[in-house]
């Protein structure tokens, strides 16, 4: 939900409150990441958006994890070939 014309926060399915993120900037956070372009008309508090996420069980053959987790959860993935 936005809070401010460029700031919203972000919540996941449990109500946790994950960290607040500025439009126009890349939201990186639990493995989720996305960017919110403002256009003609300004957000305000209260303009909200649900955004419906899917788990990825494809595997991908010679990948594998290539370093721990860093800080917002993303894990590199190399492939061997």
């Amino acid at each position: 939900m936005f809070s401010a014309a460029t700031k919203f926060d972000v919540s996941d399915p449990n109500g946790d409150e994950l960290k607040s993120g500025v439009t126009g900037t890349a939201y990186t956070a639990n493995g989720l990441t996305f960017t919110i372009t403002a256009r003609g008309t300004a957000f305000v508090a209260t303009d909200s958006f649900t955004v419906s996420v899917t788990q990825n069980t494809i595997e991908v053959p010679k990948a594998y994890f290539a370093n721990e987790a860093d800080s917002d959860s993303n894990v590199e993935v190399a492939f061997n070939i």
